[in-house]
């Protein structure tokens, strides 16, 4: 049985922004999570995936339960867009395969009215950076991110992830369209891009940052994986914030212990 964690009210009281991890930290389906998490933290990544022969989407009645917690709880949801996402693709078949799995989880996901809709602006998964990244690239996407808008009550709802090649590919594209930006400290950190610059550029039309540890090459663990010098610089950067309150930071992790031990990490910038 997956325990229910007793509330944190003084935790959350004291976060200047709205403190989120993702609906896999128990070896269960979204909604086990969402009841078992719904006193731990004030925001639940939903984490979507999708193939020809299974997705975890939630049934309407399971929306309306999550629905439920959040307005009980005071819980809100981000939406994770599934990750085999082409958006730019040369292939008009792949690129409008992709917009249609985007609308597919906008609409079964839209009653929970989600703070944002994470989505990665990639590539094809077997070229590399170099190769697809240019302005053909760059229309394309334009075109398919159009179309997903149109379902959107806000552009700013959808959220493009920082991934591993440089943001400032897709930084005229964001801002003509008046995107969000989910700032992943994580990727930015194992990719060797500059926080420092990434913050200061890119934080104030972020909506959900992503903060997770890494080791060995592998991402998505503790915080504890993090150097303090980091964590320091993104706390300063949230405390620095003037609207941080409509700010979700997601512990982008997936194990109840990793939980534990970030939390206590991040308890210890709001003594």
């Amino acid at each position: 049985m997956i325990p229910v964690a007793a509330a944190n009210p003084d935790l959350r009281r004291r976060l200047p922004l709205r403190l989120g991890t993702t609906s896999y930290i128990y070896p269960a389906a979204i909604l086990p999570n969402v009841r078992s998490l719904r006193n731990r933290v004030d925001d639940i990544e939903i984490v979507l995936f999708e193939s020809d022969e299974v997705s975890n989407y939630p049934r309407p009645r399971e929306i309306g339960e999550l629905a439920a917690i959040g307005e009980e709880s005071g819980l809100s949801y981000t939406v994770h867009l599934p990750l085999d996402l082409f958006l730019g693709d040369p292939d008009p078949r792949i690129r409008q395969s992709s917009v249609n799995k985007c609308l597919r989880a906008i609409a079964a996901t839209s009653g929970l009215k989600p703070h944002a809709y994470i989505v990665h602006f990639q590539g094809s998964p077997t070229e590399d950076h170099r190769r697809w990244l240019d302005e053909s690239w760059l229309m394309r996407l334009d075109q398919s991110v159009g179309q997903i808008l149109d379902h959107l009550e806000a552009p700013r709802l959808l959220c493009a992830e920082t991934l591993s090649y440089p943001f400032q590919v897709v930084e005229d594209l964001i801002e003509r369209r008046d995107l969000g930006i989910c700032l992943d400290v994580g990727h930015i950190i194992l990719y060797h891009q500059r926080l420092d610059l990434y913050l200061q550029r890119y934080l104030p039309r972020t909506r959900v940052i992503h903060l997770h540890g890494n080791s060995d090459g592998r991402d998505h663990q503790d915080l504890s994986r993090l150097p303090a010098a980091t964590l320091d610089l993104v706390f300063a950067s949230l405390a620095a914030r003037p609207t941080a309150g409509d700010l979700v930071l997601t512990l982008e992790i997936f194990s109840e212990e990793d939980l534990r031990i970030s939390r206590t990490i991040v308890e210890k910038y709001f003594p």
